[in-house]
């Protein structure tokens, strides 16, 4: 049999990455996470922009009905919010979870990203469905 050479997928350590899984979760890398933190981020607006294929996640200090909270992981070094509904609406193939690289406007106080590949968007979107419940595996 022969070997293959196995193609590790593109980590983005030490710079701010986010990653779109497959479960319709946004969630912040390290880095990321530890500048929402200095930022006192615990609110955001998810912004989209079609032509441009760009997404913002801007911090807000306010209450809004439109907000997604920021959910923390028990070590504190990671940080996400699901956006099931949002991957449907921009119509993005959330088949598997891809990472994208950040930057931080500090002026707008929001990251921004963009998804350029075609093949990321089919027409209606996908998001595999969520895993079952606990509840539901007793059942």
């Amino acid at each position: 049999m022969a070997y293959e050479i196995f193609e590790r997928k593109r980590q983005y350590s030490g710079s701010e990455a986010v990653t779109i899984t497959k479960y319709g979760h946004l969630s912040f890398n390290k880095a990321a996470a530890n500048k929402l933190k200095k930022e006192a981020v615990e609110d955001v607006l998810l912004l989209w922009d079609k032509e441009k294929r760009s997404i913002g996640i801007r911090a807000i200090n306010k209450k809004d009905a439109r907000a997604f909270a920021i959910h923390w992981s028990k070590r504190g070094d990671g940080a996400g919010f699901s956006i099931g509904s949002f991957v449907k609406h921009i119509e993005y193939n959330a088949s598997e979870s891809r990472a994208f690289p950040l930057q931080w406007d500090d002026e707008q106080r929001m990251f921004e990203f963009e998804i350029k590949k075609e093949e990321y968007f089919v027409e209606g979107g996908y998001v595999k469905p969520m895993r079952p419940s606990k509840k539901t595996e007793q059942a």
